[in-house]
């Protein structure tokens, strides 16, 4: 069975840490990427982000549409 550690903030948010065979899998095949957004010049996109349910899937599916037009 694996651990998980919660750790809780001052500000009351709370972070879990996975550990054994999640972060295993997780090195193995998974990659992430990190967008820093301004909230004054990016803020039509920062509106239309918090409207959708799935981030990840908006974003996902707007790089797929981006990547099907170029292969036409």
């Amino acid at each position: 069975m694996d651990a998980k550690v919660k750790i809780k903030y001052a500000d009351g948010s709370e972070q879990v840490q996975k550990y054994g065979s999640q972060s295993k899998y997780d090195k193995a095949n998974t990659v992430q990427f990190k967008m820093k957004l301004n909230k004054k010049t990016d803020s039509d996109i920062l509106a239309w982000l918090e409207q959708q349910p799935s981030k990840q899937g908006a974003i996902k599916a707007l790089i797929r549409q981006a990547i099907n037009e170029v292969n036409k």
